[in-house]
């Protein structure tokens, strides 16, 4: 009997082989059919859960709204997930609670970040009143210097907000490149300060604040984010008890590193803020290790 060449690994066949194809690619063309007839859960996604390495001092990196220009388009044949009204398209970070993805809102075509929790339907309540609590913090501070909220929802079980989409990247992995001139950090910790003030102003601690949690837009602007530590100066939710030492202790004053929770206030924030200058210039956080 005549033999024939698979047309796609290449290897002989017998002339009455299934589709002209050898045993092997039969078998993935199989596969394959089988997966498109049962597709993974579009949530699935927020389920995969990585810890964060303890010798990064990052969280989650968020964003700014993406002005102009088309929505990214996922490629031919790949698979797109949706949340309610979000096209996710690609991952930007993630962290210890959540993972923030780059998204596309259909009903308003427009690119945007959107923060899930990260746990999905298995969050406790705990995690979702944190979430919720982080999410109203940042939707209640309309700053040139604050990464915007757009919108806060719950699609299946799976608590989300989207954020304005800042295309650039943080301050800190702006300094991994090299210590900063004087002058240069001195004016963006002088913004970053006037968006903590106004934070400060409106109720509002940040209590995270770090080089990962500053985003730098294309233009050159600091924009803080990542209010998931936040706390209101009017009143705060029992999620924070004394000795629960919460942060990111390079950056963190004394008070918040030992967890004495009750004295901490703006007076952190400003801590936190000396700590990022002090980063900029030398290139490292002022306590190590």
């Amino acid at each position: 009997m005549e033999n024939r060449i698979c047309p796609e690994c290449g290897s002989r066949v017998a002339a009455d082989a299934p589709a002209e194809l050898c045993p092997k690619c039969l078998l993935q063309a199989g596969l394959g059919n089988l997966e498109s007839e049962n597709p993974t859960p579009d949530h699935d996604a927020t389920l995969l859960v990585e810890p964060v390495s303890a010798a990064t001092d990052e969280t989650i990196v968020p964003t700014q709204l993406d002005v102009g220009g088309p929505a990214k388009v996922p490629p031919v044949g790949s698979k797109v997930q949706y949340l309610g009204d979000y096209e996710l398209l690609s991952e930007i970070a993630r962290g210890g609670m959540g993972v923030v993805y780059r998204a596309r809102q259909s009903r308003l075509n427009r690119s945007v970040a959107l923060k899930m929790i990260l746990a999905g339907q298995f969050a406790s309540e705990a995690d979702v009143e944190r979430f919720h609590i982080e999410a109203e913090a940042a939707a209640n501070l309309d700053h040139s210097g604050i990464v915007p909220i757009f919108e806060v929802g719950e699609h299946e079980g799976n608590h989300y907000f989207s954020m304005g989409l800042v295309e650039g990247g943080s301050l800190a992995s702006m300094v991994s490149d090299g210590p900063l001139p004087a002058l240069e950090a001195a004016k963006l910790v002088h913004k970053i300060a006037e968006a903590i003030q106004y934070a400060h102003d409106n109720g509002v601690i940040h209590r995270d604040l770090k080089p990962a949690n500053v985003l730098i837009d294309q233009t050159g602007q600091p924009k803080v984010t990542d209010f998931g530590l936040a706390r209101r100066l009017d009143g705060d939710s029992n999620l924070t008890g004394t000795g629960q030492i919460l942060g990111t202790p390079a950056y963190m004053p004394p008070e918040q590193a030992s967890g004495k929770t009750d004295e901490i206030g703006p007076l952190a924030d400003v801590y936190s803020v000396g700590a990022i200058l002090y980063c900029l210039i030398p290139g490292r956080p002022p306590f190590q290790g």
